[in-house]
């Protein structure tokens, strides 16, 4: 996961002429260039973590997810740790003794 803001953003031409057909939801990294999350006619399914508040919007159709194992928290496909506690799928090799 890369850390950025995301803003609601309004095109010149809308603050123009006084429409907002053509706003955006938009993800910026710092220093990055804004990606679109979502147009304001658009609809997505997501997902928000009761305990910490934080959303998930699914982007991809073909998204399923699965559930932290510890805190039940919703984990995207992929990932090996959760967002939520920290717990861990991957294995933690032992050092040489």
């Amino acid at each position: 996961m890369s850390e950025g803001e995301i803003s609601f953003e309004v095109s010149l031409a809308e603050l123009v002429v006084g429409g907002s057909a053509f706003s955006q939801l938009v993800f910026r990294e710092p220093h990055g260039k804004a990606v679109v999350v979502m147009n304001q006619s658009d609809g997505n399914a997501a997902l928000r973590c009761k305990s910490c508040g934080h959303f998930l919007i699914i982007t991809d159709p073909e998204y399923s997810d699965t559930e932290c194992v510890v805190c039940k928290t919703p984990m995207p496909v992929g990932t090996s740790s959760c967002p939520a506690c920290g717990w861990t799928y991957k294995q933690i090799e032992n050092s040489p003794s």
